[in-house]
């Protein structure tokens, strides 16, 4: 069979396959060993077949839904002003594909737990690969379209060889794609599994330093080269490599950023996580990057470049689906808008005041006007409800900012009676330290959710407000409570983090700067000015 010079060596191997898949499949009969596919094997791995006997483990990523048309609004991107022309943070949506018959309120997507490795990209080939010690190597060097092929070679041998095997929904089976920007960091932030606040942090929450789930530029790290898949920590849904190694490429195309969403101009294509080479301070789980899908030598090719897939399933899989969806969307509310950015509230009462000024019929005109003043007093309904519950999320944080001052406070009487070398109050200190670091995570979560549902002008209106009616109510010290409750969203919306190491260094900082050095002198010396 011959090729076409000008179709690509691994594109054409994968045409070739196509035709034979069997014969390859069967003369490699042998399983590979789980370390080559899966390294660090975990509860509720979905692990799928591969040609020539080989194998790919994927994690479950599950996003909450109450119905078909339900999604999650995330916060995707950073506050790193540098790189805030690509990416500068910005309302996305994300949602699963696959319902779970047994538990309704989420549906599933998954993804690849590792990196595609050079044994697993060779497996969809004419031939079946014999493995090496570059096995588990991740498979870098390959353009977008060999990606995208070797997504479409497997979703095909899967279906002629594992179908039954495979998860569905209504009926149809999954296949194999590569990820949308927010699958891909949607599950690298951790998903569900990690609060709003360590869900918007530059990284996934880290027991350990950096080095011990990532690979990264320097001799403490990658050393420069690329490592085996798996070998690190995972993240919080058990994704390995997830940042660092090889950048992955995505289904995305590539725009830059204009404030709080994507401009017009689609490039190349989206590529994600840092690689080996990327120093350590540059790697964060908004990193993103434009692979351009040809250079000077024809179709590009990167060395620090690879990719994960995802295995999901159709949007309508079935006319029943269709009809589903239809009865779902039947019963949206007509309208509703990001809270990541300022709602423009006007703008119906414009269009119904312009299509009343071109009206002639004074009865159809009249009733326009009178639409227009039911529309205003729904929002002004709506907005009321809105401020309300600024309000109350503020006074939430301002409630946790006091507990935080008044455990803490606690915190460094224990620590003078210990140092005083009292055993019995010293053994009570790290129980009561884990305590407030749980209140801090209260604390971040609730900044987070205020910055994330309204806009700045609605917080500084409602922190106003809330100040006026504690002061009426002779609450002063609540009152300039919410002084620091704006002061710390202001900075967690700045840097993009509020680490909860540094909340309570301030609030010791904050406590021994006050009367309570003179109370407890051998606690706050090290918190002194």
């Amino acid at each position: 069979m011959t090729m076409p010079r000008s179709i690509p060596f691994r594109f054409a191997a994968l045409l070739l396959a196509s035709l034979l898949w069997p014969a390859a499949a069967g003369a490699a009969a042998t399983p590979w060993p789980e370390d080559l596919y899966n390294p660090a094997p975990a509860a509720g791995d979905l692990v799928l077949p591969m040609p020539c006997g080989g194998a790919m483990a994927f994690r479950p990523v599950v996003v909450p839904a109450k119905d078909l048309l339900d999604d999650r609004r995330i916060a995707v991107g950073g506050t790193e002003e540098s790189v805030g022309y690509k990416e500068n943070q910005r309302a996305d949506f994300i949602a699963g594909g696959f319902s779970d018959p047994k538990e309704k309120g989420k549906r599933t997507y998954y993804i690849g737990k590792y990196e595609v490795s050079r044994l697993q990209l060779a497996s969809v080939g004419a031939e079946c690969p014999t493995p090496d010690d570059d096995s588990r190597l991740p498979a870098v060097s390959l353009t977008w379209r060999e990606a995208s092929d070797f997504a479409d070679a497997y979703t095909v041998w899967l279906l002629a060889n594992a179908r039954k095997d495979l998860p569905k929904e209504a009926g149809q089976a999954g296949f194999v794609r590569l990820p949308t920007e927010a699958e891909w960091e949607y599950a690298a932030r951790g998903g569900a599994l990690v609060s709003e606040a360590d869900f918007a942090a530059p990284l996934f929450p880290m027991a350990e330093p950096l080095s011990a789930y990532a690979y990264y530029g320097g001799a403490e790290s990658s050393n420069n080269e690329l490592q085996w898949i798996g070998l690190l920590q995972p993240n919080p849904l058990g994704l390995h490599d997830v940042l660092g190694n090889a950048s992955e490429l995505t289904a995305e195309l590539f725009r830059l950023n204009r404030l709080s969403r994507l401009h017009g101009q689609a490039g190349g294509y989206v590529v994600r996580g840092g690689d080996y080479l990327t120093g350590g301070s540059l790697i964060r789980s908004a990193a993103r990057d434009e692979f351009p899908p040809y250079d000077d030598r024809g179709p590009r090719r990167q060395k620090t470049v690879g990719f994960r897939v995802v295995f999901v399933p159709p949007v309508l899989p079935s006319p029943e689906r269709v009809r589903e969806v239809q009865a779902v969307w039947g019963k949206l509310p007509e309208s509703g808008g990001s809270t990541l950015s300022e709602p423009v509230q006007d703008d119906p009462l414009k269009e119904i005041e312009t299509l009343a000024g071109a009206v002639q019929d004074p009865q159809v005109r009249q009733r326009l006007k009178g639409l227009g003043a039911v529309v205003a007093a729904n929002i002004k309904t709506r907005n009321d409800q809105r401020d309300r519950a600024a309000r109350a999320s503020l006074n939430l944080a301002t409630w946790l900012a006091g507990n935080l001052r008044v455990d803490t406070r606690k915190i460094l009487g224990l620590e003078e009676t210990a140092a005083l070398g009292n055993e019995v109050v010293r053994a009570r200190i790290p129980n009561d330290i884990a305590a407030l670091r749980g209140t801090i995570g209260y604390y971040r979560d609730t900044l987070r959710y205020l910055l994330n549902d309204y806009p700045r002008t609605v917080r500084e209106e409602q922190a106003r407000v809330l100040r006026q009616e504690l002061e009426a109510r002779q609450a002063t010290g609540q009152a300039v409570l919410v002084e620091a409750v704006t002061r710390d969203s202001e900075r967690y919306q700045r840097d993009g983090d509020l680490p909860a190491d540094q909340v309570e260094l301030q609030l010791r900082r904050e406590l021994c700067a006050g009367e309570v050095s003179k109370a407890f002198p051998s606690a706050c010396r090290p918190f002194r000015r």
